[in-house]
């Protein structure tokens, strides 16, 4: 009896569990087709809300603006999850996935099959890969969509990428490839990568911009053709062209608008060439020694208004003269040009470098955040031990004619001698301006003697209006004041200053105005020295500023020292180890 009632209760168990199965299948069914209809009827209602009433087409332009503000790709994929409307709309747009940082294979795999036939943008940092191409394997395949590629590599990965593009690029406009140092602290790089000359396949009809670092070009290449932009950084002494080369690249870019070359430059002087007109040149940026600099420049021929000309020259005496020629006609105005101030800035970072600067940036402004208007970015480097900053300045200036300055601006050099002064003064015939910096005291005094008609044959800067002192240390009594820790030597005396203006005014060169501004120990003498400076002086402008040591101290205490008197009574305190501080900056 037990036998056949278990048997039909374990069937009749069966049954019932089948008809709970049927039934909760049915329910799921029901639920979802009650999810689906109320997916439907949220859609319809979003379609009533009036951005989704944009058509298609405004609505992917503001999708593309996204992507152009946006820093990162998981910012402006959002847009996808807001609404079906905006779901379809983006993925129905291949521009909006055209945009490559190749951070994720299988992400970057989505986004080539999402952009469909739309021109690739790439820009990736791939330096840390030191051995892998994989990312860059879907580009490899599509070469003939990229238009735009910005790519930082390894060695090892771009001798791999390079050595595989091999296919046309009808579509590229712009590429940057860079190899940089391994790490921070190695500056080396070891060899150059070697471009192939099947590179490209030779074709690249679109292609304007060109920027390669550490990288050993062909120059027959026919990517050397057309370009608006070229920019070589570091090639290989063997691989440098010869000059009949580079002049050849030249010319077949008549449109070329900027053009870099960083140690890029024939090493050896060839034969006679014709030279290369450079109508559309905007921006020229050359480094090298100055016998390559100066025999490239010999051959370029562009319009004096080209706007920047940046020249980095590692040089001896012996090369300079190489470049002076260009350098005099690149500090003159072109016709028109005088009805505004020509500036001429000398910098000296160390003794052994210098810069120059020249364009009609304001006097009182900063060239470097107004390039629109710089003219010329000189930078000259030298061995210490075949060269000093007082040999290489009177060289400089003996050889260049600024007529056209109006503006001179002397900002840290510290060997400003006598000499260098004479033979800078003497160069610029129409100075109206005259603004000092000063880091060596003695610098400032051997001005002041230069400017001083009684101690020199003829007037100087006949024109000279106004003269801007800074930093300048001015003399007082020793008992008071000790700036030996300063290393302040010959510091200048209002008196010989008086005594430099008054011989002016009578050789017929007054000067107009004196600006003193954050100079040394002129709060003490401010009384007696301005009163004096006025009898000569129409205009003088202190700025109520001063630095100034006190007493020797063993107390920091006792380190605070406030100007003060009658007539300027709302200095602020000043401590003078702030001061002591500057001086070891410019130290």
């Amino acid at each position: 009896m037990d036998g056949p009632l278990t048997t039909r209760t374990s069937v009749d168990n069966r049954k019932v569990m089948s008809d709970v199965e049927k039934a909760r299948r049915k329910i799921d069914h029901e639920l979802a087709t009650l999810r689906q209809t109320e997916l439907e009827l949220l859609s319809r209602r979003n379609t009533l809300s009036s951005i989704c009433a944009l058509p298609p087409e405004l609505l992917s332009l503001i999708f593309l603006h996204c992507v152009d503000d946006s820093f990162s790709q998981s910012h402006w994929i959002q847009i996808t999850y807001v609404c079906r409307h905006w779901h379809n709309v983006a993925f129905s747009c291949p521009a909006l996935w055209t945009r490559l940082s190749l951070v994720n294979a299988p992400w970057t795999t989505q986004m080539l099959k999402r952009s469909k036939h739309a021109p690739l943008y790439v820009s990736a940092d791939l330096s840390w890969r030191t051995s892998t191409i994989s990312p860059l394997e879907p580009l490899v395949e599509e070469v003939s969509r990229l238009r735009d590629v910005d790519l930082n590599l390894s060695r090892e990965t771009a001798i791999q990428f390079v050595g595989r593009l091999t296919q046309p690029a009808p579509l590229l406009q712009s590429l940057q490839i860079t190899i940089p140092p391994p790490n921070f602290y190695v500056t080396s790089r070891g060899e150059n990568v070697q471009i192939p000359t099947q590179f490209l396949g030779g074709s690249a009809p679109a292609l304007r911009r060109l920027r390669m670092t550490n990288f050993d070009l062909p120059w027959d290449s026919s990517v050397l053709q057309g370009l608006t932009e070229l920019s070589l950084i570091n090639v290989s002494v063997t691989a440098r062209p010869t000059t009949h080369q580079l002049l050849n690249v030249l010319r077949n870019m008549p449109s070329l608008r900027t053009l870099t070359l960083e140690d890029a430059l024939p090493i050896s002087a060839s034969g006679m060439e014709e030279s290369v007109s450079m109508p559309s040149l905007q921006q020229l940026h050359v480094t090298g020694k100055s016998n390559e600099c100066g025999q490239l420049l010999s051959y370029l021929a562009f319009p004096e208004t080209a706007p920047v000309i940046h020249l980095g020259c590692s040089a001896v005496n012996e090369g300079l003269a190489s470049i002076a020629t260009f350098l005099a006609q690149k500090c003159t105005l072109p016709p028109g040009g005088r009805k505004r101030k020509e500036t001429l800035q000398i910098q000296g970072s160390d003794d052994a470098s210098i810069t120059l600067l020249s364009g009609a940036f304001p006097s009182d402004g900063y060239p470097y955040h107004d390039l629109a208007n710089l003219r010329l970015h000189l930078e000259l480097s030298w061995s210490r031990r075949s060269s000093s900053l007082a040999d290489i300045l009177p060289f400089i200036f003996a050889r260049l004619t600024f007529s056209s300055i109006r503006v001179i601006q002397i900002r840290q050099l510290d060997e400003m001698s006598a000499r260098a002064w004479r033979t800078l003064l003497m160069n610029v015939p129409t100075v109206c301006t005259l603004d000092v910096e000063c880091i060596n005291p003695e610098g400032v005094s051997d001005l002041v003697h230069v400017l001083n008609p009684q101690w020199n044959p003829g007037v100087l800067l006949p024109g000279l209006e106004d003269l801007v002192l800074r930093n300048v240390g001015f003399n007082e009594d020793d008992e008071v004041f000790d700036f030996s820790d300063l290393h302040l030597r010959s510091l200048l005396d209002v008196e010989v200053l008086h005594d430099c203006i008054m011989s002016r005014i009578n050789y017929g060169a007054p000067l107009n105005k004196l600006v003193i501004t954050g100079c040394f120990n002129f709060g003490v003498i401010s009384v007696y020295g301005l009163r004096l400076l006025q009898e000569v002086v129409p205009y003088v402008e202190w700025d109520g500023t001063d630095k100034a040591q006190p007493r020797s101290t063993d107390s920091r205490e006792e380190s605070v020292y406030e100007v003060e008197h009658e007539d300027y009574d709302d200095f602020d305190p000043f401590d003078i180890f702030d001061v002591m501080s500057d001086m070891d900056t410019y130290e």
